[in-house]
């Protein structure tokens, strides 16, 4: 039997029980994802919040959209007769809701281990790509904490927004961006430089040292360098689509 494939009830249970020792004892789940700890249970529960924090912060999404489509922030864009989004941006923002966390999130983890597998595989002349994926979907859950957090700090704490720019301005921050004033590359790539991704790395780099069975100082280095890279690309894109939205 595969044992990334676990069929028995104990056996699935282990691997919930994983989401919640990723904060409190990470080297426990790494020990588990090298013994075969399978990642679906992971996903899925990664979906699941991923969807939950998208539906509460989609009121809140809608209702400043319409403001920005009423102001004129969004050339072209005009409400519809019940003073309502008009049906190409509300699917829009609906589909992103949805398809992100079901589409998008797993084409994400997918993307991101295999960068980490190639980099300790050019490093090390081998490593295993499964239980790093495995490994990249659990200490995710540290990254779906900020986002929950953030969610409901938006939503519920009486902030005064009056655009979709409010909304990622106004957004908790626990990062070095926190430290640089106005927008741009820097301040986007220093957004990338915070608590919770610093976090995700420390315990990504012990699971994977453990995986790989060399000290964590040796898989250190690759790895920083794909999380930076990776920063690189998220601020790259993130300034540019600010700047195309005007």
């Amino acid at each position: 039997m595969d044992p990334q494939s676990p069929s028995t009830a104990p056996e699935i249970a282990r691997a919930f029980s994983a989401i919640p020792r990723v904060f409190t004892a990470p080297g426990s789940v790494a020990a588990d994802i090298k013994a075969g700890l399978a990642w679906w249970p992971g996903l899925v529960v990664l979906i699941v919040l991923t969807l939950l924090a998208g539906i509460l912060l989609y009121p809140l999404q809608r209702d400043l959209m319409i403001l920005d489509v009423g102001s004129g922030q969004m050339e072209g864009a005009q409400l519809d007769e019940g003073g309502g989004l008009p049906a190409p941006l509300r699917w829009s923002l609906i589909g992103g809701t949805i398809g992100g966390p079901l589409l998008g999130l797993p084409a994400v983890l997918l993307i991101v281990s295999f960068f980490y597998w190639l980099a300790l595989m050019i490093t090390f002349g081998g490593a295993p790509y499964r239980r790093l994926f495995t490994l990249t979907t659990y200490t995710s859950f540290i990254g779906i904490a900020y986002q929950l957090i953030n969610t409901l700090y938006l939503r519920f704490a009486g902030l005064e927004l009056n655009s979709m720019k409010d909304l990622q301005s106004s957004s908790l921050e626990f990062s070095l961006g926190a430290l640089v004033s106005g927008e741009g590359f820097l301040a986007n790539f220093l957004d990338q430089i915070g608590v919770f991704p610093l976090w995700t790395l420390w315990v990504f780099i012990g699971g994977a040292a453990l995986l790989m069975e060399r000290r964590r100082s040796a898989v250190t280095p690759p790895i920083v360098v794909v999380f930076l890279i990776g920063s690189v690309v998220a601020a790259f894109f993130t300034t540019l689509g600010s700047r195309f939205g005007g």
